[in-house]
């Protein structure tokens, strides 16, 4: 890693970062596409209701170790989750109109998990720890993969 410029190194620019670790979850979902005051004024069945009808939901930069807690989100289209402490792809399954997922600078080592997400038409795994890219991990429905950075 110490030959590698400091834009590939993913979330281990994060490495001195004392942020604690963070799960998806609705309250965040809601408060990065809604804001952080309307989420306060709002009631949980609101919050919910309206987290259910998001289509693009972006958690960028959040600290996020964990992909889970994504049931609610079954009508969303784009995902974006750069810039995290994410190792691994799990929990994807719910996301059945997933168009876009954006997983770029974190800590991922391995493409797993994805031939389930039939729709998925835009992947970029740019700036993790890939070795390899194999082709059998990929939904047939993809038209772009962006692996730039890996080793």
């Amino acid at each position: 890693a110490a030959d590698r410029p400091m834009s590939s190194l993913g979330t281990n620019l994060f490495a001195e970062d004392s942020r604690p670790g963070k799960k998806i979850s609705m309250k965040l979902v809601a408060i990065k596409a809604l804001g952080e005051a309307v989420v306060a004024s709002m009631k949980a069945d609101q919050i919910a209701d309206a987290v259910m009808k998001l289509d693009k939901v972006r958690l960028d930069d959040e600290c996020i170790e964990e992909i889970d807690n994504l049931e609610a989100l079954g009508a969303v289209t784009h995902l974006q989750l750069q810039r995290n402490r994410l190792q691994c792809m799990c929990n994807l399954e719910s996301l059945q109109h997933l168009q876009l997922l954006t997983l770029a600078s974190n800590d991922i080592m391995d493409i797993q998990n994805l031939t389930c997400l039939r729709t998925l038409k835009a992947f970029d795994i740019g700036y993790n720890l890939l070795d390899e890219v194999p082709a059998h991990e990929l939904p047939p429905s993809l038209l772009y993969l962006t692996t730039e950075g890996n080793p």
